[in-house]
């Protein structure tokens, strides 16, 4: 697996990191990750043998064609399935040795998910759908202030009383990103959170994930088969056939451009 720096190879890069690039202590490890999904009589390796970490502060993405793993690597690291061998680290707590129960409770206070179809409880109205962790963990009334908080940074006041079905697909994606935002995790992980949406809403999606890593420090893992999604990431993986392939580096910047990358997946014939 190589690695590149702003569509360059790194040896020909100065690797000095920019000064708004993340560079904290580890707060992700993956360690020899293989997932086999038998079908039918023949088994299928999703994920083979990946390791890589991510540090906190960064924002990671995923990405290859329908069918290459990144899904199935992102609900390995987010502790939603097990993997067959190796192991995953977060804030060096190895959650592929809990129990069941043991995970349910890490991923309710340390991973934060947003899916691309939403996945809000439609009989829960906007802010009851943010709150809902806090309910399932019992926390006090005050701890319901960041409710308001995050509608407020999220722009969805007003909304408060409203139902899924009564606000557009951005106005539930940014929902579900305040949810995945409210219990503080270590990492949010978003799989496709645009896949779902129009062009324009998909971009203001990106920018409040960017701008939670750019500003709060908070570190996001992103899987995606867009080019355009991808590159508001730091370092984006790139995946073929259930292995990380190539490593690309575009840092942290406030110009989103996608054409370094895509420059270096015409090269890699993707």
């Amino acid at each position: 697996m190589s690695e590149v720096i702003n569509g360059t190879p790194a040896e020909e890069t100065n690797s000095s990191p920019s000064p708004m690039t993340p560079s904290g202590s580890e707060i992700l490890v993956a360690d020899g990750l293989t997932k086999t999904y038998r079908i039918s009589t023949n088994p299928h390796v999703v994920v083979d043998k990946v390791s890589f970490s991510i540090h906190r502060g960064e924002l990671v993405a995923l990405m290859g064609p329908s069918g290459c793993g990144k899904s199935t690597l992102l609900h390995l690291l987010g502790g939603l399935e097990p993997p067959d061998s190796g192991r995953v680290l977060v804030e060096g707590e190895d959650i592929t040795a809990m129990s069941e129960h043991g995970r349910t409770i890490f991923r309710r206070e340390k991973i934060g998910f947003v899916f691309q179809f939403f996945n809000l409880v439609p009989n829960l109205t906007a802010a009851e759908n943010i709150s809902l962790p806090l309910r399932i963990a019992g926390a006090r009334s005050g701890a319901f202030d960041r409710v308001s908080d995050l509608m407020r940074d999220l722009n969805l006041r007003g909304l408060q009383g409203h139902r899924p079905e009564e606000i557009s697909g951005g106005e539930q994606q940014r929902v579900a990103i305040a949810r995945a935002l409210l219990m503080k995790p270590a990492i949010v992980m978003a799989d496709e959170p645009t896949g779902n949406l129009d062009y324009k809403t998909g971009l203001e999606v990106l920018e409040l994930l960017w701008s939670h890593c750019a500003n709060d420090g908070q570190t996001a893992i992103l899987a995606t088969h867009d080019a355009r999604a991808a590159a508001y990431a730091d370092r984006v993986m790139v995946m073929r056939d259930g292995r990380v392939i190539e490593t690309v580096n575009l840092g942290r910047r406030q110009d989103h451009s996608a054409a370094p990358l895509i420059s270096r997946l015409a090269q890699l014939g993707l």
